[in-house]
């Protein structure tokens, strides 16, 4: 007997199947793109949350340079020092020329008033040289700083940077307006080194007389306490006097004994003395000023170390007080994160990138950043 044949699906039948069909792939298809959409906003979404969150990190620390409670320093790598490798120089060149020539051994760090004043948190790994200006051109023109301090160098290996003047601020009229600026943020704050930092001070027969190597000692030989400033007892010095030319011992003694013991205010007032010379009498006044309010500054920096406030003073007066005694203002170049935030204290900035700096310091720290 013959079987009777499969019947064939009616045409409603079989477009049903097939819309069934595309219906499932459609909506696999449109369940991956959403999950792709979704991954992609996803990433961008913390993209831009990184973005902000480094936006707001440097209008953090443009205010904070602003108002002195840090400052940005180059430094010499303390191995090139040490290994000799300038050894076809008589001595280095200003910073510039070994940016240009040299720019490994350039290091930049930012120095901070907490750990600078809070506790001398820079003496291990830095060392500030003291010294005085040979000719207007140059300080140092036969070597004979550069030979003292490379001596220095090797008796401590673990120096890892080194503040000399000349080698590390933009130097010369040729400077350019950006490199003016820089210049002047750390010359507001160059307290820091000497208060913060191990110095070297290398004394010849007119380091006694003039102001900015009297200052520099000075600062070399207080110690932060919770009342401010007091001078240091002979082991807790950070200093290191080497006679250079023909200063002798005997003098490097006298060094030690006029400034030691010399309180804020009989440091003041020695160095206010006509006969401490200057080259600019506005640095003198500038500084003399400051002078008398080191000592609030440090106990600001001890009371925020001893209630583990890092980088956060504790009262309004102490800002304004920051405030007058830093005049320098900083950076207006096109210096830019990836959210292109400028350079630049935000009453600098103009027309929206304004607006949108202060909507980043407005949004920002309401983010639930990762």
């Amino acid at each position: 007997p013959v079987l009777d044949p499969v019947p064939l699906p009616t045409g409603s039948e079989g477009d049903s199947g097939w819309l069934i069909k595309i219906t499932v792939t459609v909506g696999v298809v449109s369940v991956i793109l959403l999950l792709l959409m979704a991954r992609l906003l996803y990433w961008r979404v913390n993209k831009y949350r990184s973005r902000l969150k480094q936006a707001h990190a440097r209008i953090t620390q443009l205010r904070r340079e602003k108002d002195g409670s840090q400052c940005t320093f180059h430094f010499i790598d303390a191995d090139v020092i040490r290994s000799g490798r300038y050894e076809s120089l008589e001595t280095l060149p200003r910073l510039q020329e070994i940016r240009s020539s040299h720019p490994d051994w350039v290091k930049t760090k930012v120095l901070t008033q907490e750990s600078a004043y809070g506790m001398h948190g820079y003496t291990r790994d830095i060392l500030a040289v003291s010294h005085r200006w040979e000719t207007p051109a140059s300080p140092d023109p036969k070597g004979v700083q550069l030979k003292a301090t490379r001596e220095h160098l090797l008796q401590h290996p673990d120096i890892q940077y080194v503040w000399y003047d000349f080698w590390c601020m933009p130097q010369g009229s040729d400077r350019a307006p950006e490199e003016k600026k820089s210049f002047d943020e750390m010359l507001a704050s160059v307290n820091l080194l000497y208060i913060g930092c191990s110095v070297l001070i290398l004394q010849d027969l007119s380091y006694m007389s003039r102001f900015w190597t009297q200052f520099e000692a000075w600062c070399s030989m207080q110690e932060a306490c919770s009342s401010g400033l007091r001078p240091a007892c002979a082991e807790h010095r950070r200093c290191t006097v080497v006679p250079i030319h023909e200063c002798t011992r005997g003098m490097a003694n006298e060094l030690i004994q006029m400034w030691a013991n010399k309180s804020v205010e009989e440091a003041r007032r020695i160095l206010a003395s006509p006969d401490v010379v200057v080259t600019n009498q506005s640095d003198k006044d500038h500084q003399l000023l400051k002078l008398g309010e080191l000592a609030s500054l440090v106990q600001d920096a001890q009371d925020a170390r001893a209630t583990n406030r890092v980088g956060v003073f504790s009262s309004g007066t102490t800002s304004s007080r920051r405030s007058s005694m830093h005049s320098s203002s900083v950076f207006d170049s096109s210096m830019e994160i990836e959210v292109h935030v400028p350079n630049a204290p935000l009453h600098a900035l103009s027309g929206s990138r304004r607006r949108f700096a202060a909507w980043v310091e407005r949004v920002v720290p309401a983010l639930p950043l990762p």
